[in-house]
């Protein structure tokens, strides 16, 4: 029988747009050239497929995952919207 899967942690950002590299980098803190990076190095999927393009539009629901990071949940995106455009977002992260 699998483990059960811990419970997220829960973290509230605003992004300029849904880009992968955006999300990564917003997730685990770092700077969005560095998980620009590791997506085109292949060390990044979206629901469960490769993904090596940097500019790769995410979707609430979807999850990300990066190898020797860990995962992204977003719980929801863009529900909400700054003055200035930015979109606020809800991730769950996993390790």
């Amino acid at each position: 029988m699998p483990a059960a899967e811990a419970a997220p942690r829960l973290k509230s950002a605003s992004v300029a747009s849904m880009r992968l590299d955006t999300l990564i980098g917003e997730g685990f803190g770092m700077s969005r050239s560095a998980s620009a990076e590791l997506i085109r190095a292949g060390m990044a999927s979206v629901n469960h497929v490769a993904c090596d393009k940097p500019d790769h539009k995410a979707e609430a629901g979807d999850l990300l995952s990066v190898r020797g990071k860990g995962r992204i949940k977003i719980m929801s995106a863009g529900d909400a919207v700054s003055r200035k455009g930015r979109l606020f977002v809800e991730l769950g992260i996993y390790g």
